[in-house]
């Protein structure tokens, strides 16, 4: 019995001296914040959350351009392409007498 009731003093002990969620996140960046996070559980924390409302509105995502010259290298693409077909004709005739034999 003892040892149960060490064990609820230490949990309680440990509950009293636990730092409210502000007081960790307390001086800290948005990068340290994250960096928080990435070892601690939100759940940890719930009881200090409140209730938030919000209205979103999506929008169609604008195509976004990753290469400065992407029309360019689609322009040289399509020529390539273009190049090839006689090539890939000759491949086809060629498969096709095979398929014949």
């Amino acid at each position: 019995m003892s040892n149960l009731n060490s064990q609820l003093n230490s949990e309680n002990e440990s509950k009293e001296y636990k730092k409210t969620l502000a007081q960790e996140l307390e001086g800290m960046c948005y990068e340290e914040m994250g960096d928080f996070f990435d070892t601690h559980s939100m759940t940890d924390y719930w009881d200090e959350t409140e209730p938030v409302e919000m209205e979103m509105e999506v929008v169609k995502p604008i195509k976004v351009r990753h290469f400065k010259y992407e029309q360019e290298m689609e322009k040289i693409l399509a020529e390539e392409i273009e190049a090839s077909k006689p090539y890939i004709q000759q491949l086809n005739s060629k498969i096709e007498l095979v398929k014949k034999i």
